[in-house]
């Protein structure tokens, strides 16, 4: 899975921002790691590799990597969602006939339930970090919540 992340250097070469084209290589970076890690964990967790053979430590990294990943989704999101906003307004004042304009609204709808969702992301990744001040209904909600989430982005691709 984690080998999908190089089409994604394009698009940050390409950022005119250097905040945002730094986000969008530490997004691929955090990528990678919390990818690779859990691919390490997973053949551990399949027997491939003995019990005990990772360390606790090894493990969180990969929830950290997950942590920096939604925040920095969170990041990348908002600029997306602003400019579909800014889009859609422009649309709306030129005028645009109304089922261009709908679609624009749809697509801004999306992105701001996939910011939604990353703000949930980091619900689950404190848990998962086992950070001090995380709670188990807090990721139990989290989790549940970005599932549906999950799930609705994908009918939605797929029934498109």
């Amino acid at each position: 899975r984690w080998v999908k992340h190089f089409e994604d250097l394009a698009e940050a070469r390409e950022q005119k921002s250097g905040v945002m084209q730094f986000l969008l290589y530490f997004r691929i970076a955090a990528n990678f790691g919390a990818d690779w890690a859990e691919d390490v964990c997973s053949l551990e967790r399949v027997g491939i590799l003995p019990a005990g053979t990772l360390s606790v430590e090894f493990m969180l990294f990969a929830e950290y990597c997950q942590l920096a990943l939604a925040l920095v989704e969170i990041w990348v999101t908002s600029a997306r969602a602003r400019r579909e906003a800014e889009l859609s307004l422009l649309a709306e004042e030129a005028g645009v006939a109304a089922p261009k304009l709908l679609s624009q609204q749809r697509k801004l709808a999306l992105v701001r339930l996939e910011l939604v969702k990353f703000v949930s992301d980091v619900g689950k990744a404190i848990f998962d970090c086992e950070l001090y001040f995380a709670h188990e209904g807090v990721f139990i909600g989290c989790a549940l919540f970005s599932g549906i989430l999950s799930t609705h982005k994908n009918m939605f691709k797929i029934l498109k």
